[in-house]
C-alpha cells in the first residue's frame, strides 16, 4: 500500500466543501462531513497544494506533539478520507 503521506492527493471532484468559520463542511454522495482544527488544516492544504510537503513541519511548530504521533494521526485521517472517497491518491 502506498504511503499516503508521500502521495499526491486531490479532493474528490464531486465533493462540495466550504470553510465556515474554520470548520470545513463537506457534502459528498449525500453524506455530510465536518473537519475542524488539524483535520480542517489538512483538507485546506490538500485543496491548495495536493501534496503534504511543508504541512507536517508547520503543524509540528504549531502544536505540542512529537513527529511520530503527528505522522500517524495525519496518516490515519488521510486513510479515512481515501476510504470514504473524499480524497483521491494519484498514482
Amino acid at each position: 500500500m502506498p504511503d499516503v503521506l508521500q502521495a499526491r492527493l486531490t479532493i474528490a471532484p464531486d465533493a462540495l466543501f466550504q470553510d465556515v468559520e474554520g470548520e470545513i463542511v463537506i457534502l459528498y454522495q449525500d453524506q455530510y462531513f465536518s473537519l475542524v482544527d488539524v483535520g480542517a488544516r489538512v483538507w485546506a492544504w490538500i485543496a491548495a497544494h495536493g501534496e503534504l510537503d511543508g504541512l507536517l513541519a508547520a503543524l509540528l511548530k504549531e502544536y505540542e506533539i512529537d513527529e511520530a504521533t503527528l505522522r500517524l494521526d495525519v496518516a490515519n485521517l488521510l486513510d479515512q478520507m481515501v476510504a470514504e472517497g473524499l480524497v483521491v491518491m494519484e498514482t
